[in-house]
């Protein structure tokens, strides 16, 4: 019995968590928390990144181009779990989204907000 209760209420979390990503697009929250680094174009000029003496943020229009063409989905993906500083060319200075959206209290939620993400950078890159 008390096998059957676990996994109901396992299989409800993973059904509220996705749920609950459904109805998020990686646009908007692009918009809420990137933007204000990487710029609502993802240009890399964003409200806390203008000016003179500013870290600016990376600009994720040319993340194709400057990898001959291809858009590294998982390395991608990995960067914005993981924040800066994680691989080569990044700054230490971008927050871990992964952790921001709580990967250790529910992984299915942020798997499926850091795709989206993902997704959404994907789709902003110059052609």
């Amino acid at each position: 019995m008390f096998i059957r209760v676990t996994s109901l209420v396992a299989l409800w979390s993973f059904l509220v968590s996705a749920a609950a990503a459904a109805d998020i697009s990686g646009a908007s929250e692009f918009q809420r928390y990137c933007a204000l680094c990487h710029g609502p174009d993802g240009r890399g000029v964003g409200f806390v990144t203008e000016g003179e003496n500013v870290h600016k943020a990376a600009d994720l229009t040319q993340i194709s181009r400057r990898n001959k063409g291809a858009f590294p989905f998982t390395k991608v993906a990995a960067i914005i779990r993981h924040g800066g500083g994680v691989m080569e060319h990044t700054s230490r200075l971008m927050p871990s989204w992964g952790t921001f959206y709580g990967e250790n209290v529910d992984p299915v939620f942020t798997d499926a907000m850091l795709f989206r993400l993902t997704q959404y950078v994907e789709g902003l890159q110059d052609k």
